[in-house]
């Protein structure tokens, strides 16, 4: 969870670490919130709850979500037998 840096929104994200909201906040005279908001889908995932998986720009307009690089595609491997029979030709 972050706050926005005028503190009128927090930004949060999902259980499963799926996808980003936002929520408008009202603090005084006492605590409001309105419906969340989604902002964005991420591949971030569940980071077990220990921390957020994003940080937001002081302005609010750019995140910064952290996610799993995936493993290069392994290249393909060509095996020729009996290749000396080719050269003959």
């Amino acid at each position: 969870m972050r706050w926005s840096r005028d503190g009128k929104e927090i930004f949060y994200n999902s259980l499963n670490g799926t996808s980003v909201f936002a929520v408008k906040v009202k603090t005084t005279p006492k605590f409001e919130a309105d419906a969340p908001k989604l902002l964005f889908h991420t591949e971030a995932g569940n980071n077990g709850g220990t921390a957020a998986s994003f940080d937001v720009t002081p302005d609010g307009n750019r995140f910064l979500v952290i996610t799993v690089a995936q493993a290069p595609l392994a290249p393909k491997i060509t095996v020729v037998v009996n290749w000396t029979a080719g050269l003959a030709k």
